[in-house]
């Protein structure tokens, strides 16, 4: 077990077990008996006195779930009638409880009498079109149940390839209908429609692991590193035919066309730039898991040539990101010259130390960030990304474009909401700095632009 975060006493009727707490989550405390002759005698305590340095904190009634019959020294702790937020506990000494939202239920309820009865009827239908194929998928899934794992998978693809087109072309049309349904709606209605949507297709949206993700959003944010795989991958993913199609058919949007068209994109702009020269500073800003360095990368010679800083906020992204950079040293048997920042990008504005030693860079990109910027933050952003070049270095932005044809789609299925630019609006950022050249264009699939906006060199 990992070293003592805090120590603590739990109490039942007269008797006191000291525990030390090694661990825990959200809602539960790992712990072990201080007194290697003692163990806990009871399940269900009274109470938990918890000491987290100076401080003494007093629990209510919990229960101790051991990690093995024969051992009742070590477990977790759960609490019984309030459930307490033990990260903030630990962490910041503050007792307070997990919000469990039910008496918010029948406010949240009542959006749906601010939805318009034609979208009413417009989710109904679509569920119950929904469900008819569904059921239909799902039969061909029982008949074939009883054959071999690999009989079952090629059944399954012969599927996908006919029925399956034809059900995601079906979609399409829904998506088409939603368009029109929604054109006039203010944004303030079409927030309210989408929540009312995203709870009458639920069940529908859980068939996906792709649209489960984007709605749960496990870390905090839409676009996560897992989401980018799974756009990158593109694949027929779920246990039935219904779910492998549900899956799939974001993955095939423009949109995610787009996601997967930008790493070729930046990839071809450091080759250009880069030129055959040696440590050719690159700077990726919100990485996520960097998985353009496949195409940057390609052979052994290329890994002399680059200098990488990859910034991300999120540590679970930049771990994704070495993970794929350690298969392609492994591949070539070279290392690569890289640094990791865990940090946010305002953290980069506020700080004027967090990249000293590092330099400036001759190339700086972020393909993603500035989908999520209203105009005050992207213009400071903008500003210290262009400071930070050498003379003559490049910035390259990218940002869906506001006629990105899934933007329906992104919000309603799957609660993506993305700060949507116009040429008029990236112009605009080009005229804060003065450049030595512009250039703006968009991708093949249309949906996103870029920015490519170079420094001037100094003069001699």
């Amino acid at each position: 077990m990992q070293s003592s975060l805090a120590s603590g006493t739990l109490i039942k009727d007269s008797i006191s077990i000291p525990i030390d707490i090694h661990a825990y989550t959200p809602y539960t405390l790992q712990i072990k008996v201080k007194d290697s002759n003692s163990f806990i005698l009871f399940e269900v305590s009274d109470a938990l006195i918890l000491n987290i340095h100076e401080d003494s904190f007093a629990l209510g009634p919990c229960r101790f779930i051991p990690f093995s019959k024969s051992n009742r020294q070590e477990g977790c702790i759960i609490f019984i009638e309030e459930q307490y937020d033990l990260e903030d506990l630990l962490k910041n000494k503050k007792v307070s409880l997990h919000e469990t939202s039910f008496f918010s239920l029948p406010l949240i309820i009542s959006q749906k009498d601010g939805v318009s009865d034609s979208f009413k009827k417009y989710s109904s239908d679509l569920t119950f079109e929904l469900m008819v194929y569904k059921q239909f998928f799902d039969q061909i899934d029982w008949k074939i149940s009883k054959e071999p794992k690999l009989v079952q998978k090629q059944l399954q693809d012969n599927v996908l390839k006919k029925e399956g087109r034809e059900f995601l072309a079906f979609f399409d049309s829904k998506i088409e209908l939603l368009q029109e349904e929604i054109k006039n709606l203010t944004k303030a209605q079409r927030e309210v429609q989408g929540f009312f949507f995203r709870k009458q297709l639920w069940d529908f949206i859980r068939e996906s692991n792709f649209m489960t993700r984007t709605n749960v959003k496990p870390r905090g944010y839409s676009g996560d590193y897992r989401m980018m795989h799974m756009i990158y991958q593109n694949k027929y993913t779920g246990k039935t035919i219904f779910s492998k199609l549900f899956h799939k058919y974001p993955l095939e949007t423009k949109a995610a066309e787009a996601v997967r068209n930008r790493i070729q994109i930046v990839a071809e702009k450091i080759s250009k730039l880069a030129n055959n020269s040696n440590n050719f500073e690159i700077m990726s800003v919100a990485c996520g898991p960097a998985l353009e360095l496949q195409k940057i990368l390609k052979s052994s010679e290329d890994f002399a040539r680059y200098n990488f800083t990859l910034l991300d906020q999120d540590h679970e992204a930049l771990s994704a990101a070495k993970d794929n950079l350690n298969l392609l040293e492994n591949k070539f048997k070279k290392k690569t010259n890289v640094t990791y920042l865990n940090e946010s990008v305002r953290t980069l504005l506020r700080s004027q130390n967090m990249l000293e030693g590092k330099g400036k860079y001759d190339f700086i990109y972020s393909m993603g960030l500035f989908d999520y910027l209203a105009p005050p933050a992207a213009r400071a952003i903008f500003i210290k990304l262009f400071s930070m070049l050498k003379p003559g270095g490049t910035l390259l932005i990218g940002n869906f474009h506001h006629l990105c044809p899934d933007r329906e789609f992104l919000e309603y299925w799957l609660d993506w909401v993305l700060y949507y630019r116009n040429e008029e609006e990236m112009q605009e950022l080009a005229d804060l700095v003065p450049a030595a050249k512009q250039n703006m264009f968009l991708e093949p699939s249309g949906c996103q632009m870029f920015l490519e906006i170079s420094s001037a060199l100094e003069r001699v």
